[in-house]
């Protein structure tokens, strides 16, 4: 074998050492960048998942203040309910000819307030009270 041979195989091998590094090395790099981005997906939806869990605490704190207002609600209209009952039943033999007494259409009256404020406030907040009816007795 000549100088000349041998070189060339020399150069031939160097040039095939320095190809195979070169894709060996783009691999491995595109390897490390996938895994950076899934490390990243996987903190983000870490993220998402407990910014979630925070939305659900939220709710269902919410959802409790709605139940117990409803349950408020609910007494409140019992009690209206009890009191237009026992009004009544002191008029209850001439009610038949629409005759209230004074105390009745007072009560009928606060209950017309109580029932605008309720509609105006919703279940869980007020707003400003409505005002007096004008045809309160």
């Amino acid at each position: 074998m000549n100088l000349a041979t041998w070189i060339l195989a020399v150069l031939i091998s160097a040039l095939a050492s320095l190809g195979g590094g070169y894709w060996y090395g783009k691999a491995d790099g595109r390897a490390e960048e996938r895994a950076r981005q899934d490390s990243k997906t996987v903190k983000d939806l870490g993220e998402i998942i407990s910014s979630q869990t925070k939305l659900i605490q939220d709710a269902n704190a919410a959802s409790s203040a709605m139940r117990q207002a409803t349950a408020r609600r609910e007494a409140a209209d019992r009690k209206t309910t009890e009191e237009f009952n026992h009004a009544l039943a002191a008029t209850a033999d001439s009610r038949a000819g629409c005759v209230f007494d004074a105390g009745v259409l007072r009560q009928l009256a606060a209950a017309r307030d109580r029932a605008a404020q309720a509609a105006a406030g919703g279940i869980r907040g007020t707003l400003p009270a409505p005002g007096a009816s004008a045809d309160t007795p």
